[in-house]
Formats: structure tokens, sequence, C-alpha cells
């Protein structure tokens, strides 16, 4: 039997945590020949919960904010790892590989490095750090080939395995929180005859949410249409205060959610204009609900055969407001494009299901 640890940073609202989180459980309850453990490098997040009474999950420090100059965390892993006796380190985004890479020198584990998002998120520092310790790493990871592509040839030096991994969804979870949690437009001040565009995800400027809320203000005449806004971040305040200075009163900000899927269940179409994306796990979901998406140019879901998922599930936009704007329009106007949409969205996300995912996984593992 292997030990294989997982690594991430918090247990906070987001498609990375809840992923590992998602892949952890599935290890522990399905996967005989793997004994899962979760490492949790700062004990902060809305996953806590769900996490505090889960065996095989360390939390390192109650701090916020993880810094490469904490010279504590280092020595905390190390000696969590010397005790655990893992075989292999699954690491998920920085700081945590550079972390758990110098941490780890010296003890007989296999490291994998598991790229979430663009190497121009973090910078020229971010890069020579990942140069260094790809010395060091049995396996680079993707979430997309449009992260590789931009990625591997900055941060990769020397390990010569990579893969394309693309993420996936747990079909049971999204039952369970469905039927644990209703919503109503009712409750949301929505109409039943609104036509609801919906946004999951960090309020961030990598999101272009600001962008997002001024492109609603070139569609005042439809008074028929609303944004749904799920999420909290650093621009919620600044998010706020813009849909209240253009007076767009059809737009609703319902804040984080344990439970995104009650949110997305009464709307009608979901939307991510993103300016950078890895692989959203809210599109996929999305999907899953058979929503129809209105997505950027620049989320990764649509580089995808065909076969899996591709345009033909998805309306693809610009990322300026005129532009979002338009895809909006087309969407709303159109409800038979909607539909085709979601038809299409239920067909292929069946190739994102965890079983096939972990299936792939498993493969990078014995290969090690």
């Amino acid at each position: 039997m292997k030990k294989v640890a997982l690594l991430v940073r918090s247990a906070s609202f987001g498609g990375i945590e809840r992923l590992v989180i998602d892949l952890f459980k599935y290890m522990k309850e399905h996967v005989k020949e793997i004994e899962p453990y979760l490492i949790v490098f700062c004990r902060e997040g809305g996953f806590l919960k769900e996490l505090e009474e889960e065996k095989n999950v360390y939390f390192l420090s109650s701090k916020k904010k993880l810094k490469t100059t904490n010279f504590d965390i280092y020595l905390k892993l190390r000696k969590l790892l010397k005790e655990l006796e893992v075989d292999i380190l699954h690491f998920h985004s920085y700081p945590v590989d550079f972390i758990g890479v110098i941490a780890s020198l010296g003890l007989r584990v296999k490291r994998i490095a598991h790229i979430h998002n663009f190497h121009f998120i973090g910078g020229e520092k971010r890069i020579k750090k990942y140069r260094f310790i790809s010395k060091y790493i049995d396996s680079f990871i993707y979430v997309s080939k449009a992260v590789m592509e931009s990625v591997d040839p900055l941060y990769n030096a020397y390990c010569p395995n990579k893969k394309v991994l693309y993420n996936f969804i747990v079909p049971e979870r999204i039952e369970t929180f469905l039927k644990k949690e209703k919503m109503t437009r009712k409750e949301l001040g929505i109409p039943e005859d609104g036509v609801v565009f919906c946004f999951v995800g960090r309020l961030t400027d990598n999101k272009n949410i600001l962008n997002l809320i001024k492109a609603m203000s070139y569609l005042k005449e439809r008074k028929n249409l609303y944004l749904l806004i799920v999420g909290s971040g650093k621009l919620e305040k600044n998010a706020k205060e813009l849909a209240k200075n253009l007076q767009l009163r059809n737009i609703v900000f319902a804040g984080a959610s344990y439970n995104p899927f009650k949110y997305l269940k009464v709307s009608n179409v979901f939307i991510l204009p993103s300016k950078v994306e890895g692989l959203p796990l809210s599109h996929l979901e999305a999907m899953y609900l058979g929503l129809p998406s209105l997505i950027s140019e620049n989320v990764p879901s649509k580089e995808i055969p065909s076969k899996e998922i591709a345009y033909e599930a998805s309306f693809i936009s610009g990322i300026s407001p005129e532009s979002i704007a338009k895809g909006i329009e087309n969407l709303y106007i159109c409800k038979d494009i909607r539909d085709t949409l979601a038809v299409k969205a239920k067909e292929v996300i069946q190739n994102f299901i965890i079983d096939r995912y972990f299936e792939k996984l498993y493969e990078i593992y014995t290969r090690l």
C-alpha cells in the first residue's frame, strides 16, 4: 500500500481546495491500494468544518498567510513527513510545492507538482523558485494544455515527466447538497420569469468581475435580465460600489457559499468571463446541472476535444464589457441556443467524473 500525501495551502472556498478535498475523500473511501493524507498549511477557510472531523488530516499553522520565509513551517512539515513515512507528495500550487520540496529534501519520497494556474500569476520570483525545485520534482501535472504550454517552459528546467490532467466533478456530492438545501428565486428577489446569469467564483481581477458588472450597464433595457454573483474576494466591495454607481438593480450578490449548486439550480446560464483560468470546477459543475455557459476565450474548458467538452457546450465571448454584454444579450434573446448548449453540456460532462480522473492519476502514481 502506497502512502500519498496531498498538500494544499488552506481550506478556503475555492476550486483547488475543493478538488483536493474531494480527491482525498475519494481515495479514503474507494482506493484500497492507497492510504491518503491531507496536509493543510493554513488553518482557515470555509471547508474547515468539513475537515476537522476527518482522520488523516493535518493542519500545520493557524496563520492565514503562507510565506516561503516562514522557516518554522518547513520544520513542522519535515517532522510530520518523517512521522507519516509517505511515499508520494502531491503538491497543489505555490507556495505549497516550494515549501514541500525544500522540507522533504533527503527523504525517500516521490514528488508531484500539480499546477493549476498560469506563470504570470506570481512573477519572476516564482519562476526562479520553480526552476530550482524542478530538479527535485518527479512529475508535473497541469490542469490544461494552455497552462502547460504557458508554464512548463518557464517553471520546468529539469523534470522530463509532465502530463495534462483535466479536473473532475463528484456527482454524488452535488446531488447531496441539492437535497440538503434548496434555494428559491423568491428568496433572492428574482421573478420566476427572469433570465438569470450566474457567476460562481472569487471576486478578483483574474475573474474579470468588474468588467462583468460594467457589461450589465449596456443591458439596462433588458428588465427581465438578472446577474447572480456567488462568491467573495478582494474586489467584493469595489464590485458592489460599481453596481450601485451604475444604478444596476438587477444584480444580486449572494456572497461565498459552501453550496453554490443551489444558486446554479435556479439560474438559466452560467457565466465566467475570466482574464485568466486554469480549468474552472465551477464551469464543469454548471454543465453537470445542465446549464448553458457563457465563458471567455481565456477559459481553457474550450480547448478540450469536442468528444469531451468544447465550443459545442459553451458560448464564447471576449473579456471587454462590450464583448461580454454582446454574449449575454445573444443568450438572453435566443432560448433555442441556450437549450442546445444545455443538452450538449449534459452529454459531455460524463467524461469528467472523478472515477475516470483517478484512473489516470493512479497511473501517474504507479509510474513514479
